[in-house]
């Protein structure tokens, strides 16, 4: 009989003594720098750059392992505390055999999944079915919470984290601001994490929710948006590019804040290294050298993979590394909107990843792509009380709302927009605006061999 692994367990551990003082001490520079120096960026109050400098100094700490990093990580926020929101908990067993039955011993659901990349990628030891959980978030109603399935949108969330941290508890704030700004309910998904479970674990998991919200809760797959942040948004992103590759049906958008699309980090993009003292991220060239043990591609793809085998899945494997995605001749992309910090270290990546589904056979009919000068990684959570930030969800919110749903107008041409925002406020449209000035560093350091639309003429700017 086939053996059903339970809900997966994140272990942590207590940072060593050395470990933490080597921290403390990073914290303490951190700290006095903030405080003597002006913030680094416009638009950024004291206390934020504090929180950036200490985030930074946490992840730069020699020695530092997913464990000990889950170990930090205290703050979750209890449902109690949300009274403009209900929450409901579901589980499923994912079953990749086919063997299980549409119900198992347990009562719980079977979504059954087939892929390739168990075989391709997952150590042996990997289980072949698995019990997954997530959580509804509703609008507050003085009734019960209405059935999903009777919402002609909702929003399946997949949080961030490095693919190593993070919890449906720790999102539930931002899940709530989702639920608040869009009215629609959404799903929050508990995928395993690594480097306990590594690629393509958490891509299965991503898939497996939304077959289970459409195959168990009867919802359609058009009405259902796919968004994220950070591994979050990539996963949302890979996942749809696993539908589509598999012939299953696609959700109707997808949205991604700051999403980390390249794994690749042995050609670092231009702002990998101008924003490393900016961002939250800490420093990918130095983790690429392995002097920083957080490495988050390394831990997704297998520590026990050696380095080279690494860079050679992140340039190859499209649900890997959705920038190195060819498209596909025979079905094309749901919309795609993406939020982008141009402080952020992954800035490059998202323009030029944006760049790409303007290209790509199969490409979507609407991309819209957000920058915001002056921003860090995940900015719309991590600077909430930006008018930045609020604008961002509302922009998230716009195209669940209106982009998603919008007829196809049966023309061949691609609606892009393009936008820089400055402080809450459009400063900027088009894409020579916003992809054109990262443009040629990009080219340079990611060899890329095509120009992006930001000189051509086969782009409608919508204003």
């Amino acid at each position: 009989m086939l053996e059903v692994a339970p809900l997966a367990s994140s272990p942590t551990a207590p940072l060593p003594l050395g470990m933490r003082f080597r921290r403390r001490a990073r914290l303490a520079l951190a700290w006095l720098l903030s405080t003597l120096l002006c913030p680094s960026v416009p638009h950024r109050t004291r206390a934020t750059e504090i929180m950036i400098r200490f985030i930074r100094a946490t992840y730069l700490t020699r020695g530092l392992t997913a464990q000990h990093a889950r170990g930090l990580e205290s703050y979750r926020v209890d449902p109690a505390d949300l009274p403009d929101v209900t929450v409901a908990t579901k589980r499923w067993i994912v079953d990749l055999t086919s063997s299980l039955s549409a119900e198992s011993t347990d009562g719980l659901p079977v979504v059954h999944l087939e892929s390739p990349l168990q075989a391709k990628y997952a150590p042996p030891s990997s289980p072949l079915a698995w019990e997954l959980a997530g959580e509804w978030m509703h609008p507050a109603s003085s009734g019960p919470a209405p059935s999903p399935a009777s919402s002609d949108r909702v929003i399946l969330w997949i949080h961030g984290g490095a693919y190593a941290l993070g919890s449906v508890a720790r999102a539930r704030g931002n899940v709530a601001r989702l639920v608040a700004v869009t009215g629609r309910p959404v799903f929050s998904l508990e995928y395993r994490l690594a480097p306990e479970h590594v690629f393509p674990a958490a891509l299965h998991d991503a898939v497996a929710a939304f077959l289970y919200l459409t195959r168990v809760e009867g919802i359609a797959p058009h009405a259902i948006v796919i968004a994220g942040d950070s591994a979050g948004g990539a996963l949302a992103m890979t996942a749809t590019l696993f539908l589509r590759d598999h012939g299953l049906a696609m959700p109707g958008g997808v949205a991604l804040v700051s999403p980390l699309l390249d794994l690749d980090h042995s050609r670092l993009s231009p702002s990998e290294t101008e924003n490393a003292h900016l961002d939250i991220l800490g420093d990918f060239s130095r983790a690429a050298a392995g002097e920083v043990c957080f490495n988050a591609p390394a831990v997704y793809l297998g520590l026990h993979r050696t380095n080279a085998d690494r860079v050679a899945i992140a340039r190859t494997e499209h649900l890997a590394s959705p920038i190195v995605d060819v498209g596909s001749s025979d079905r094309q992309l749901p919309p795609v909107y993406i939020s982008t910090g141009m402080a952020e270290m992954l800035a490059d990546s998202n323009v030029l990843y944006a760049a790409l589904l303007t290209r790509i056979p199969g490409r979507p009919r609407a991309v819209v792509h957000d920058i915001h000068r002056y921003r860090v990684h995940v900015f719309p959570f991590l600077e909430a009380r930006t008018r930045d930030a609020a604008r961002a969800v509302e922009r998230i919110a716009r195209f669940v709302n209106d982009v998603v749903g919008a007829k196809d107008d049966g023309g061949e041409q691609q609606r892009v927009e393009v936008a820089v925002f400055d402080d809450g406020e459009i400063v900027a449209r088009g894409a020579k605006a916003g992809w054109a000035p990262r443009w040629k560093g990009i080219q340079i350091a990611k060899r890329v061999d095509w120009e992006s639309t930001a000189s051509g003429n086969d782009v409608i700017v919508r204003e």
